[in-house]
């Protein structure tokens, strides 16, 4: 027991330790992490009390609940079945524990209680509070908050054993399909692209709902249709419970009743210590020899016999980096799928700010709106390669030996990433153009400004990488660590959107200045600093690749 005792603490340790950072930097990252994702959270929990009560305007109570619940559930599971697979399977310190006098029992012991710890922060931090509220909006009776731990047990539980029943098939599916390349890369996009449209409609909604206008997208007869949730047992169940718990009168007032306590209590109860027990079941019988194949199969080669093709230098270059993201999941998710969703997501979130910004101020501050937009995106898609040279992992030496110049090499990434920015960007003017959100003219110009603003940030990037590149990587080959040069550009790129943004918010307003010259000014500002990046990364390129060293 004091082997299995040592290793959870190991693995919260790794988890969520320091990991060897100096106590100064670590406060600070912690310190700057809690706020940023401190305003995050409050604007969503503003956001989900505007829900709630949109719904009990309407007597929607239970639908809201429901639905909610719902959406944790899935979020649970898939997140879950994903955690499993990387911490339980595809560990890279698998290998290295089964070399030690420890036994699958308490490695899956170990790394399951990290698991459990951030399923329970999950659940503390996004389901309890969105349920208090509720009990708060309803005016709940007291068996309603003494039901709430048994519920948010169950809440918790049960998807995250059913994620790990599921995590072994799925393991088995995503290796039957991870080379298909291509699928993954439009169910990535899809994905990507259809969840932020339906969250910006969800906004739109909420954001009209607060300033008193008629439902549009979530209508009465919409919101009521949610009510078939009832049926999908036993996930309701849990819900049923809970509202039970809730005041008489709101029993009274739901379009749709829900399950008696003598049923949903007792059914909840055992279908979490069903999925608990099949969990177990499950884990003990396959962790041990799955874990044993997975390590075998890493150490297998891929055969396939491909023909041997003579491309010039900048042609090898270009395929082999091309290949190296579009083979690998993560790489090909972070970059190609938010490049290509772009065009979606900044239509959505453009379509908000027209509609926000315009109704307190004038139509002529739209483009700079648009501008705005875009940028953060832009700023999103090209702050990748902030780590074209970490990316090169174990392997960066063989580019110090390559025949190719390390000057054609850098240039041959850079013209990539622009290449796949400024298509990111072209799609995305011309469906805003298309739409007549922006004019035509202002759209070229935008257009324009915005290749510039994508240069400047992918020479910066580089730059950034070279000068602080982080080699380390995971047991599956991808980078474990997120560079200085993605992290800083992400930063350095957001506040020049927000600076070039709010500039053009105002220029535009003006009446003495006007959209166009506030636009020729961003342009001119763009441009040098386009042109200082370019300046940055290419005096003595060779020479200050040649200074970095794998550690």
């Amino acid at each position: 027991m004091s082997n299995t005792g040592a290793l959870v603490r190991l693995e919260l340790k790794a988890r969520y330790g320091m990991r060897g950072v100096p106590r100064k930097k670590a406060i600070i990252k912690y310190t700057l992490s809690a706020l940023l994702f401190g305003g995050i959270y409050v604007l969503l929990m503003f956001g989900i009390k505007a829900l709630i009560d949109m719904f009990h305007v309407y007597h929607m109570d239970y639908q809201f609940i429901l639905t909610y619940h719902m959406v944790f559930e899935v979020m649970m599971l898939v997140v879950g079945i994903s955690s499993t697979v990387r911490s339980l399977y595809h560990s890279g310190d698998n290998e290295l524990l089964l070399r030690f006098p420890v036994t699958g029992r308490s490695m899956y012991v170990a790394k399951a209680t990290t698991l459990t710890v951030g399923a329970g922060i999950a659940t503390l931090t996004l389901l309890l509070p969105p349920v208090v509220m509720f009990g708060v909006a309803v005016n709940a009776r007291w068996f309603f908050y003494l039901l709430l731990p048994v519920y948010l047990a169950v809440a918790a539980a049960f998807p995250m054993s059913i994620a790990n029943m599921l995590a072994i098939p799925a393991m088995e599916l995503g290796a039957k399909i991870k080379h298909f390349h291509l699928g993954n890369l439009i169910v990535s996009v899809i994905l990507v692209g259809g969840f932020f449209a339906a969250y910006i409609t969800l906004f739109e909604s909420v954001v009209g709902f607060l300033r008193g206008e008629s439902l549009t997208v979530m209508s009465e007869g919409g919101m009521q249709k949610l009510g078939f949730l009832h049926y999908a047992y036993p996930l309701s169940l849990p819900v049923d419970m809970l509202f039970n718990g809730a005041a008489l009168q709101v029993l009274k007032k739901a379009s749709v009743a829900p399950s008696g306590l003598a049923i949903a209590i007792p059914v909840s109860l055992a279908e979490m210590a069903l999925a608990i027990v099949g969990s177990w079941l499950v884990t003990r019988k396959w962790y041990l020899s799955t874990v044993l194949k997975n390590i075998e199969a890493e150490k297998a080669s891929f055969e396939r016999h491909t023909r041997n093709r003579k491309r010039g230098v900048i042609a090898s270059i270009f395929h082999r980096e091309f290949l190296d993201i579009f083979r690998s999941n993560n790489h090909s998710f972070q970059y190609l799928a938010m490049a290509c969703a772009a065009p979606v997501m900044v239509y959505f979130c453009n379509r908000l700010a027209i509609d926000v910004g315009s109704k307190a101020l004038d139509q002529v501050t739209v483009p700079a709106l648009t501008m705005l937009v875009l940028f953060i995106f832009v700023t999103i898609t090209v702050s990748f390669a902030g780590s074209c040279v970490s990316r090169e992992g174990e392997a960066f030496y063989l580019t110090k030996i390559s025949p190719a110049a390390v000057r054609w090499q850098i240039l041959v990434k850079m013209g990539l990433y622009m290449l796949v920015a400024a298509g990111s960007i072209v799609v995305s003017m011309v469906v805003v153009m298309a739409t007549k959100q922006v004019a035509v003219s202002y759209g070229f110009g935008i257009m324009a400004i915005g290749l510039m603003f994508a240069l400047a940030l992918t020479a910066f990037a580089i730059k950034l990488d070279m000068v602080r590149p982080v080699f380390p990587v995971g047991g599956d080959g991808e980078k474990a660590g997120g560079s200085l040069g993605t992290l800083a550009t992400m930063g350095v790129g957001l506040v020049l959107s927000a600076l070039l943004g709010f500039f053009g918010l105002i220029g535009s307003a003006m009446p003495t200045v006007g959209a166009p010259f506030t636009f020729g000014m961003e342009a001119v500002v763009v441009f040098v600093l386009a042109a200082a990046a370019v300046t940055w990364l290419s005096v003595n390129l060779s020479k200050s690749y040649d200074k970095i060293e794998q550690r």
